[in-house]
């Protein structure tokens, strides 16, 4: 079994940088969350090299590869409609966290997951 978290969404007023692409290439801008969600479950899938959830039936994934002894994270994506829920939020640090306690080094290379290390100091110390 992998890494769950099952906690609750952040609500009113707070800001989620969008996801690297909208699916179709083109960079996504920033969104705000204004009501809260049902809670968000994210399972480390390690034979796809990824991290996902599942809401309303629609998948949101936090991609990586591994490369000698770190995670190196490619891509974040939640579908259009399921954006400013803080789900792309929710993936990133399920996954920090799992790096973390798997004692890996991180390399940032998804744009998302560079500005969500980078607005929290406490993940700063993963960077490889």
């Amino acid at each position: 079994m992998g890494v769950v978290d099952r906690g609750w969404a952040a609500t009113a007023a707070k800001t989620n940088e969008a996801n690297c692409t909208d699916g179709e290439g083109g960079f996504v801008g920033r969104s705000t969350m204004s009501t809260p969600i049902e809670p968000i479950t994210v399972r480390h899938n390690a034979d796809e090299s990824r991290y996902e959830t599942t809401v309303d039936g629609r998948q949101a994934v936090c991609d990586y590869t591994m490369d000698r002894g770190r995670v190196v994270f490619t891509h974040t994506f939640v579908p259009p409609e399921l954006r400013g829920r803080g789900i792309a939020e929710k993936l990133v640090r399920t996954a920090l966290d799992d790096a973390r306690q798997r004692h890996l080094q991180v390399v940032a290379a998804c744009s998302y997951v560079a500005a969500y290390i980078e607005r929290h100091p406490e993940y700063q110390n993963l960077i490889a």
